[in-house]
């Protein structure tokens, strides 16, 4: 079963290139056990989201690239609060990031 959106975030941000044009990001937490998609729409601040690379610089060859992501969504409503909840206690491993 392929993972299920439950729960996005958008944001925009300038692009590096051309500082004039703006870039729009997605967060998304997927949930690799629920086959049915319930997106619940929150806010993310305005840095969205922070990719943090801990490469080995002597070998820029390494074949996986420790990493980190790290974003600040906003709940404003009991529902809200209930599903990032229910995220948060659940087993490591079902839910994942995707930011596109």
């Amino acid at each position: 079963m392929d993972a299920t959106i439950q729960v996005r975030a958008e944001y925009k941000t300038l692009l590096k290139d051309d500082a004039t044009k703006h870039g729009i990001y997605i967060v998304e937490i997927v949930d690799s056990e629920e086959a049915t998609e319930d997106v619940t729409a929150l806010d993310i601040s305005p840095e969205g989201a922070t990719i943090t690379y801990e490469a080995d610089q002597e070998n820029v060859f390494t074949p996986v690239v420790p990493s980190s992501c790290s974003f600040t969504l906003y709940a404003i409503t009991d529902t809200h609060v209930t599903k990032l909840k229910k995220i948060a206690k659940s087993d490591a491993g079902r839910y994942s990031v995707r930011v596109r």
